[in-house]
């Protein structure tokens, strides 16, 4: 189900950070944020380091701005729930990583969203 965008509404961005962890496992971040994406990234990374005292190998995949962006990033959530990434401690945005899929289905999935 995609979600119609309303006027005058807030401006986000939803993005996809992929992380490759030392025993080979890639996970995705799927996320949002009204701020520059790259200083979204940054404090994500750094909360990791100071919660699990981890960085992965991190690249950022998608990012674009919409006004139905809350919609964008619970419904990619919603599609792939059944591939939720635990990780073993807590950090910011810790629960909407997912793994086990294939990188250019969830790439194809969230392009066809941003389109709306």
């Amino acid at each position: 189900m995609f979600f119609e965008a309303t006027t005058n509404l807030e401006q986000g961005t939803v993005y996809i950070i992929k992380m490759v962890l030392d025993c080979g496992t890639t996970v995705y971040k799927i996320g949002i944020t009204t701020r520059a994406v790259e200083d979204r990234l940054a404090e994500l990374v750094i909360d990791m380091f100071k919660k699990i005292r981890y960085i992965p190998r991190t690249s950022l995949k998608r990012f674009s701005k919409s006004s139905n962006y809350r919609h964008v990033e619970l419904e990619l959530l919603e599609m792939f729930k059944e591939h939720k990434y635990e990780w073993y401690r807590t950090f910011g945005g810790c629960n909407e990583f997912i793994c086990g899929i294939e990188e250019e289905l969830l790439l194809e999935e969230y392009d066809k969203r941003m389109k709306v």
